[in-house]
């Protein structure tokens, strides 16, 4: 899963965080779960800086990740 993102962070640097994941993709032989846009979220979700998120935020990245990890249980055996 790809960390979050606060909205104008993410908004300029589109296409490193492309690279990046079309890197990953060559060369894991573990899945990737999202995309980088499932994870952005605005400004008011964060706490001290761009990656921590902030009472507000926690609950729906979390309750996201559970969502994707559950989706993938059983494609890969796990």
């Amino acid at each position: 899963m790809f960390p979050s993102f606060l909205d104008r962070a993410y908004a300029i640097n589109v296409e490193p965080i492309a690279t990046l994941r079309k890197k990953l993709e060559g060369g894991m032989r573990i899945p990737i779960l999202g995309t980088a846009e499932d994870y952005v979220f605005p400004g008011k979700w964060f706490f001290d800086t761009r990656f921590h998120l902030n009472d507000i935020g926690r609950g729906p990245r979390t309750e996201k990740m559970i969502q994707m990890l559950r989706n993938q249980r059983g494609r890969d055996r796990w």
